[in-house]
């Protein structure tokens, strides 16, 4: 039977060359959970400001209408919530999700073809040169996406979020191909 994850980088440059193209899909995987916790986390956030929005305009018109003193005081809410109604597209927090939100897709169909190339180069259907561009090319389409879907900033690096995407992506590894990780 063909071993799944290349035991031994070490000696045969093939089979170096197969681990490293199995370290890099490891890391494509780590990199697509990190980005999908990041995504509902920030999903999260933008809910509970959607809601204290709701409470704050909600209780000020209803305050307003039922005492009508203070109407100045009122009005201020109302007015507060409104801006930042606008300004919620501005924060890093809206932008960063839909950011997210598609860079998660785009990772999706990388490793969709990043796994079709594993199988292939598992049973040994590409040469070294062959499984080297392999490997570029996950490391460039990784990049290139990144790059597409946050122009001007990085994604930012939380480091509780990174431990938990490698272990769901040892997870996913594990589940997949009866118990090999990825590192």
């Amino acid at each position: 039977m063909t071993q799944v994850k290349p035991e031994n980088d070490e000696g045969r440059d093939s089979g170096r060359y197969a681990a490293m193209y199995w370290r890099e899909l490891g890391e494509t995987r780590a990199s697509y959970e990190y980005v999908r916790l990041y995504r509902d986390l920030l999903r999260k956030w933008i809910a509970r400001f959607a809601i204290v929005r709701a409470v704050a305009t909600s209780s000020a018109v209803g305050g307003w209408a039922v005492f009508q003193s203070y109407p100045a005081i009122w009005a201020g809410i109302i007015m507060i919530s409104q801006i930042a109604d606008v300004l919620a597209q501005v924060f890093s927090a809206t932008s960063h999700y839909e950011a997210a939100r598609e860079l998660v897709h785009e990772l999706d169909k990388i490793l969709i073809q990043a796994l079709t190339d594993w199988e292939k180069v598992r049973l040994g259907r590409f040469d070294d040169e062959e499984i080297i561009g392999l490997r570029r090319n996950l490391m460039k389409d990784r990049s290139d996406v990144a790059k597409k879907c946050f122009p001007k900033s990085d994604l930012p690096e939380r480091e509780s979020l990174r431990r938990l995407a490698e272990r769901l992506a040892n997870a996913y590894f594990q589940r997949m191909f009866g118990g090999a990780t990825w590192r």
